[in-house]
């Protein structure tokens, strides 16, 4: 997962190691853990569940997520519809994650964001990032 690889500082344990060195006091000043972090995602279908689904175990403060529209059910297997509609009004599922509505908000509130998002040729209300 590249959101582990990164709140840990794995590139420059890696560079290290490769150069012979391992000063384990500066990587870890520089890394932190997720438990206690609140972390967010920018699309919520299939992937962005997944991605919220494979954060619960970790001690995450909380979850958010964020889409510019609701999911259509007629996007989602019938096995994938129930869950995301739990995830949706927040019931317990597994996730205990909460929308926000706006973008800002959510960015804002956040110590970690992943965005999960399809690439289209029609213009999404993302694309000024």
């Amino acid at each position: 997962m590249s959101i582990l690889v990164l709140v840990r500082n794995f590139v420059p344990a890696h560079d290290q190691a490769r150069a012979g060195e391992w000063n384990v006091a500066d990587l870890a000043r520089n890394s932190f853990d997720l438990e206690g972090k609140v972390v967010g995602t920018v699309g919520c279908g299939r992937i962005g569940y997944r991605v919220l689904q494979r954060l619960a175990p970790f001690g995450c403060k909380e979850l958010l997520w964020h889409d510019y529209a609701d999911i259509p059910e007629s996007e989602l297997p019938i096995s994938q519809h129930l869950e995301v509609m739990r995830l949706m009004v927040g019931a317990k599922s597994g996730i205990n994650a909460r929308r926000v509505e706006s973008l800002e908000e959510m960015v804002a509130q956040c110590d970690v964001v992943t965005i999960v998002s399809t690439v289209s040729p029609r213009p999404m209300p993302y694309s000024h990032m």
